[in-house]
């Protein structure tokens, strides 16, 4: 082998080296960046998950002692059911890390668009940005569709009928002899109440379920919730 070939060889061999390293630089780099990103949103969602959910959580609890000395007035048993503290907490913190996960993918295409390390025409770039940044304006809206979820339901339930309190549905009041029917969705875990005012559909975590249940199986005859069963 000349020496001409001997130089080109070693070339070679020092560009392939600073090419793997580079490529590995960036791998760790890009790790080590994520990591970070999900300690910094660990303890966003440590200090905004509590700060988010306490006080309508309290102002939940606050209704259920102002309703329970009414059903208490009436003779009634009666009981709120509500997304519990913690449940408010995952969602919120979930969401949250999802939008801020889309927001760093985001952040990491454009720079890399930027510095030409996906090489591609204008308009693909443009349809490429264009597509991240709408799921992660989907998903950062996703944070303040599960707050208002988790705040704003609370169902009345009592031995006189039950009342549907949901931020997408009208408010319904019913008796229980209004109601048609109830069944449970496993895939879903909701149990739904048919009346002729509407489905009530309450989810099988809600604070305050199983009176629910005791309430159904007190209240609501068999050949109602046949294909219910009271878990």
């Amino acid at each position: 082998m000349n020496k001409k070939r001997k130089t080109w060889l070693k070339i070679g061999i020092v560009i392939a080296i600073a090419s793997i390293g580079t490529l590995l630089l960036a791998f760790l780099s890009g790790i080590a960046l994520a990591i970070g990103f999900g300690v910094l949103l660990a303890v966003i969602n440590s200090i905004v998950g509590p700060m988010a959910s306490e006080k309508p959580m309290m102002r939940l609890r606050n209704r259920e002692t102002e309703l329970r000395k009414s059903w208490n007035e009436f003779r009634v048993k009666g009981k709120l059911l509500y997304y519990p503290e913690w449940v408010g907490r995952r969602l919120i913190g979930v969401g949250f890390i999802l939008a801020g996960f889309m927001v760093y993918v985001a952040i990491i295409l454009a720079l890399a668009i930027a510095a030409d390390v996906i090489p591609a025409s204008p308009s693909q770039n443009r349809s490429v940005l264009e597509g991240v940044a709408f799921v992660a304006a989907m998903l950062l809206i996703a944070p303040w569709i599960t707050f208002i979820q988790v705040t704003k339901t609370a169902h009345e339930v009592s031995s006189s009928g039950l009342r549907r309190g949901s931020p997408w549905a009208r408010s319904i009041h019913v008796s229980w002899g209004e109601v048609k029917g109830v069944s449970y969705s496993p895939w879903t875990d909701s149990y739904i109440v048919t009346t002729d005012k509407g489905k009530i559909k309450l989810r099988g975590v809600l604070d305050g379920i199983d009176f629910f249940k005791e309430m159904v199986s007190i209240n609501v005859p068999p050949e109602k919730r046949a294909s219910l069963e009271i878990r």
